[in-house]
């Protein structure tokens, strides 16, 4: 190695008085450092030649070679300053340079160390296992414990290396045993390390070295051997060596876990330099463990950092050697501006070239797209070390930046980075997979995915490279939020961090806590971020409310309070207390977290309070995680999964205030859901789960008919009571391929059609109003049923009458974000609980000359659940205001405008009294079917309930796959089970709603068990008919007026038609599209038939005349015929047209390329080409 330094001598320095005992660990380390001085031609100076004092006195510049980590004041007292005086690290407490900084500890551990940051834990989270550190016995058996329940564990004593002092315990017994053998004062002054254990388990060396002025880095694998003892320890490692930093490693594009663990190790050592800014390091060693856990998942994470001289330091050394070579020319470094960019940005760095110039030199940066293709290319100037691209929409999410340097036209040398293209896949119908391949085959395994149309992946932490090289974008599962309480009932914000449990005891209202948290959070996935986030999850099946008894929830559930009720006086008024200021409000039973003796005192408001509170609380906590995630991501939407039953007091509205996507259980919620929510609100439902086609495609078919704009599957892989979504051989399953031929239509155009496309509804809007869902809960309320079975009911009829509806909110009615012309008919549906603010626009809705429907008990709460004297819409209804009586069952017989009906075994209210209102029916001697006009309008009280009965379902309304369809008494026990369906339909017809077309069956009565869904796109027209379970059958479909009408299913052209016979087949739908005429063909336009490589091509896909959207695939192929994947298109495509870029790359083959452009309509094909010369 050339001189370069001012290193004369290099010297080992012993940490402690018996580190050097072993006579193999002496002489090893001597050798070591004869072979560094030897490498920088300076002196070794053995143990005793010249003390450490002579040393780093005058003049002397001496590489210290100490035998662990030293600490600030060791380090001063040897002079040491920078790096290149110390081989090895500095650390600014003895606790850093050791493993137990790798997790954070469980509650409060007294024996924590002075300079213990609590962050780091958290912040290490997604890159380590999961773990505890402790530092009492004690400590360390609650820290067991808590793991023990989901996992193996491994003991690991701090100061042991080499694979030394570990024990894994898998049973209590096992604990106590291993216990037994920790030395508590070696616990007390280093700590225990309690990690999850890992089977099957490679151990991956990554690191960097600087010596005299040289940065190497590496990875390797290690091995292990078996000492005198016959105890299993590290036996050595074998490296793979550049030159460069640890991004330069990173850069390299390596496969499967082995780039993870880089990307894990590179995120290890950031965030401690960062916790730790006087850290100094020449050596940064980390060792990475990838293995299967308990559940039989594959792990990895960071194990342990060394910043010292360790068993892998020869090997280093013998790496840093310098080697003669032919050229003294070459590309000393690339470095990219930014590693990523947005589309629009540029995509920018500098070169770096060292020794003589050559003839006929310059510089090439090349831009390589994961299949090897050479997307784009700048060649620079002689001497030219800047470069500039512009990212544009066309590129590849990863690329690889190739600078060469040429010598009359030959390559001499090269180097490469890693850039990535910021894309989110927004916009677009997805498909999303939970978790991603790891292990050798990874990179193939997501390619299969990619093939099959997986467009989103979920999962803990940061992707891999490989994600990024098949287009997929990210979501990742950022946390987990619960609302467990410990044992003093205090939140335990309990968090799934990069795939470890952490339990810390925090209020959400602690602003010392929650900012620091949620700001690590958000920080520790800038790779997602630099990836492309569709979205970022909050988790699965977690907390949808949430309150705690700390001080700082009590201080926030006072200002709700204040901000609800503007005065103290207005509270008193609802809660019947005499509180001087909100500030003196308390619980009434201070361990009474959920207001449960408020209740149980009969003092409802203050009960609904707490409750609305909790739902407020949660969502206040949500917000804070979109603005973390926003500071470091603009566009990031926040939003979570798996979470939410209609009926369990959710508050929807404040809900989808809070966040900006939502994948819900599937339900009544989604009803909700897609009815509040903005259009481009992205929501979904987890599928999977099943061995069998029509159960996976009963759930797929239903999300696309419910208009979700994604289909969410769990997961790629599994092999127990349900399949994966691939098979061990990277295939489908049987049943995933009959799926995936099933719903080929959707990943055609269908699915993103229809997002460009609007629902369609008959002007029906049903209340979902929060404080009702509870209000139903108490006093006579449950006599009447359940306010999920009301609302079940409802859809389901409108469903079988073929009316389309939507939800409002009460939110909405208060303010004033509900219109009177927006709607025909507002259905209050169980709707107990209403403010004064609904009550006024139920009012002006119905003068305006809407029809109010109400079934029960309309408004004989307050908005807080307070109990009235009486319906505060009883002049609305023409009724008596009257005390709240339970139900009371009869059968109803009902005459007048709507037709005659018998309707057995309602629940009436018998406490309704006439006052204006004009009854059309009688349930004994109950009225019922009140109608009274107001203003322009009619209001319509039913006085009966639609709910159910509390008795389990009939066997005969469960289908063969466990549908689930509400039931009524009405359906029960009527001796016509058509009866309700055929009088709400008369009801909302004389109400001005009439379905706008018939599905009839065999017989030419009502098609039941079909949904029924339509989609306007400009005169075009979407119908979807999807029955879920049942047999296959015919049905005759009745339009109001002829069209010209295409089959999705079949790829018929039915021709112009107003009545036409439809296939309903189970578990599977049928789209048909509805248009005014003929459906014009595609037309395309290219900009060049004769393309030079390098060249972007712009194709234009038009349809003269279109009636609406068209979904048009392209495909292009190559001259060989083979398909051309990466140039897949679905384009919406109207008269107008619209274009995409087709980039020729620097590689592709020369020929004749064709281009293929089908109409999703009519399956028609348009072709056009270019050749490439």
């Amino acid at each position: 190695m050339a001189r370069s330094h001012q290193t004369h001598f290099v010297k080992i320095h012993s940490t402690q008085s018996s580190a050097l005992n072993n006579e193999h660990d002496k002489a090893s380390r001597s050798e070591l450092a004869r072979r560094i001085a030897r490498l920088g031609e300076a002196r070794f100076v053995d143990h005793d030649s010249l003390s450490d004092q002579q040393l780093s006195g005058g003049e002397a510049d001496t590489l210290f070679i100490p035998t662990g980590t030293i600490d600030l004041s060791t380090a001063r007292k040897l002079g040491i300053q920078t790096e290149s005086q110390i081989y090895g690290g500095v650390v600014p407490f003895p606790f850093v340079g050791s493993k137990v900084i790798t997790h954070p500890v469980l509650g409060d551990d007294p024996a924590i160390p002075a300079g213990w940051r609590a962050e780091l834990g958290l912040a290490l989270a997604p890159h380590v296992l999961s773990g505890w550190s402790a530092f009492t016995l004690d400590a360390v058996r609650a820290a067991a414990l808590d793991m023990l329940g989901r996992t193996a564990i491994r003991l690991k004593e701090v100061e042991a290396t080499a694979g030394l002092g570990q024990f894994v315990a898998t049973s209590v017994k096992e604990l106590d045993e291993a216990i037994a053998q920790l030395d508590q004062a070696a616990i007390s002054r280093h700590g225990v390390v309690i990690e999850e254990n890992l089977d099957d388990v490679v151990t991956y060396s990554v690191g960097t070295t600087r010596l005299f002025g040289e940065v190497i880095s590496y990875w390797g694998t290690q091995r292990l051997t078996t000492n005198n003892s016959g105890a299993t320890v590290y036996g050595g490692s074998t490296l793979h060596v550049v030159r460069g930093g640890l991004d330069r490693l990173a850069s390299l594009g390596l496969a499967d876990e082995l780039q993870q663990g880089i990307d894990k190790a590179i995120g290890y050592d950031a965030i401690v330099s960062r916790f730790y800014p006087d850290l100094l390091a020449s050596r940064r060693n980390y060792d990475v463990a990838a293995g299967v856990n308990s559940y039989g998942e594959r792990r990895i994470g960071v194990l342990e950092q060394s910043w010292r001289a360790g068993g892998a330091s020869g090997a280093e050394s013998w790496a840093s050697t310098t080697f003669a070579v032919t050229s003294a020319r070459r590309v000393a470094s690339l470095e990219l501006d930014t590693p990523y960019s947005e589309i629009g940005g540029t995509l920018s760095g500098r070169i770096t070239l060292e020794g003589k110039p050559l003839r006929r030199e310059r510089v090439r940066v090349d831009l390589v797209d994961s299949r090897n293709r050479i997307v784009a290319r700048s060649d620079l100037a002689a001497g030219g070390v800047a470069f500039k691209f512009d990212v544009e929409p066309w590129m590849p999410m990863l690329t690889r930046v190739v600078a060469r340097l040429l010598a009359g036209g030959r390559e001499v040398d090269h180097q490469y980075a890693t850039f990535h293209v910021t894309k989110r896949n927004r916009g677009r119908f997805n498909f999303l997979i939970w978790d991603y391949p790891m292990g050798t085959l990874a990179p193939w395994a997501e390619r299969a995915l990619a093939k099959y149309g997986v467009t989103l992946q979920l999962a803990w932490g940061n992707p891999p490279n490989y994600v990024a090289a098949n287009e997929i974008a990210w979501v990742p599962y950022t946390i987990h939020i619960g609302n467990r309480l410990d044992t003093n009932g205090i939140m335990m914000s309990y968090s799934l961090v990069g795939g470890g449990l952490r339990d810390e005891v925090w209020c959400w209202n602690d602003p010392k806590k929650v900012g620091p948290f949620v700001k690590v959070l958000a920080e520790s996935h800038a790779l997602s971020r630099q990836h492309g986030v569709f979205a970022y999850s909050l988790g699965d099946e977690i907390a949808v409310r949430g309150s705690c008894l700390s001080p700082h929830c009590l201080r926030a559930y006072r200002k709700y309070l204040e901000q609800e009720y503007g005065s103290i006086e207005a509270l008193n008024a609802s809660w019947g207390s005499t509180y001087k200021s909100f500030d003196e409000i308390e619980l009434l039973d201070p361990k009474d977290n959920d207001g449960a003796e408020a209740r149980r005192q009969g003092i409802y408001a203050r009960w609904y309070d707490r409750q609305a509170f909790q739902c407020y609380n949660i969502c206040r906590y949500y917000r804070q995680f979109g603005d973390a995630y926003r500071s470091i991501d603009p566009q990031a939407w926040t939003g979570f999964e798996g979470a939410g039953v209609f009926g369990d007091g959710i508050d929807y509205d404040l809900i989808i205030r809070a966040n900006q996507w939502w994948a819900p259980q599937a339900g009544l919620g989604d009803e909700v859901i897609r009815s509040l929510a903005p259009r481009d609100f992205p929501r979904a439902n987890w599928m999977g789960y099943n061995k069998k086609a029509r159960p996976l495609l009963q759930k797929y078919w239903r999300m696309v008919t419910h208009g979700c704009d994604a289909v969410w599957w769990w997961r790629w892989n599994r092999l127990d009571t349900h399949h994966g979504f691939l098979a061990p051989w990277l295939a489908p399953f049987d049943a995933t391929k009959e799926l995936l031929a099933d719903t080929a239509v959707v990943r055609n155009g269908l699915g993103t059609l229809l997002m460009k496309s609007q629902p369609l509804d008959d002007g029906i809007a049903i209340l979902y109003s929060h404080p009702s869902a509870y209000a139903t809960q108490v006093e006579t309320g449950p006599s009447y049923g359940f306010y999920r079975s009301v609302h079940a009911f409802w859809v389901r009829t409108l469903r079988e009458l073929r009316l389309e509806f939507r939800y409002v909110s009460d939110r909405m009615l208060r303010l004033g974000e509900f219109k009177p012309g927006s709607a025909k008919v507002l259905i209050l549906a169980q709707a107990e609980a209403i403010g004064p603010g609904e009550a006024a626009a139920i009012r002006r809705f119905v003068e305006a000359g809407g029809t109010v429907i109400a079934d029960v008990r309309p408004g004989i709460y307050t908005d807080r659940c307070k109990p009235r004297s009486g319906s505060v819409l009883a002049g609305l209804f023409g009724i008596e205001p009257a005390e709240a009586a339970a139900a009371r069952q009869a059968t109803a017989t009902i005459t007048g405008p709507f037709g005659d009906a018998t309707l057995k075994g309602m629940l009436c209210d018998p406490s309704v009294q006439l006052a204006g209102g004009q009854a059309h029916g009688k349930a004994g001697e109950v009225p019922v079917v009140i109608v009274n006009k107001v203003g322009k309008g009619r209001a319509v009280l039913l006085n009966f309930s639609m709910a159910g009965t509390p008795d389990p379902l009939p066997a005969k309304s469960v289908g063969k796959y466990g549908k689930y369809y509400p039931y009524h008494p009405w359906m029960q026990n009527a001796a016509d089970p058509q009866a309700s369906p055929e009088f709400l339909g008369r009801l909302l017809a004389w109400a001005g709603v009439e379905p706008a077309l018939q599905v009839l069956n065999e017989a030419g009565g009502r098609f039941g068990n079909l949904e029924v869904r339509r989609w306007q796109n400009g005169r075009i027209r979407i119908i979807s008919l999807f029955r879920g379970g049942g047999g296959e059958e015919e049905a005759l479909l009745k339009l109001p007026e002829a069209r010209h009408v295409y089959n999705l299913r079949s790829g018929k052209d039915l021709g112009r038609t107003a009545s036409l016979s439809v296939p309903i087949l189970p578990d599977r739908a049928t789209f048909l599209v509805l248009a005014p005429e003929p459906v014009p063909d595609v037309k395309l336009k290219i900009s060049t038939d004769r393309a030079a490589r390098g060249q972007v091509l712009r194709l234009t896909a038009s349809v003269p005349g279109a009636a609406g959207l068209h979904a048009v695939r392209v495909r292009v192929k190559t001259p060989a015929g083979e398909v051309a994947e990466w140039l897949n298109r679905e384009l919406m495509v109207d008269g107008r047209g619209q274009g995409c870029d087709l980039p020729v790359a620097f590689n592709d083959p020369v020929g004749d390329w064709t281009v293929e452009a089908t109409d999703l309509y009519t399956e028609k094909t348009t072709t056009t080409g270019y050749s490439v010369k």
